[in-house]
């Protein structure tokens, strides 16, 4: 039963690295874009 438990505890882990690492390039992506925007009404 534990290990069980220890196994599913390791895939929602892995899951939520992986949720983590996409929102961490999409909101790279939403940066570089607001960033980029935000030099043209400058420029």
């Amino acid at each position: 039963m534990l290990s069980l438990l220890s196994c599913v505890i390791n895939v929602l882990n892995e899951m939520l690295i992986k949720a983590r690492e996409k929102y961490v390039e999409e909101s790279k992506k939403v940066e570089d874009l607001n960033f980029n925007d935000g030099n043209q009404e400058g420029g």
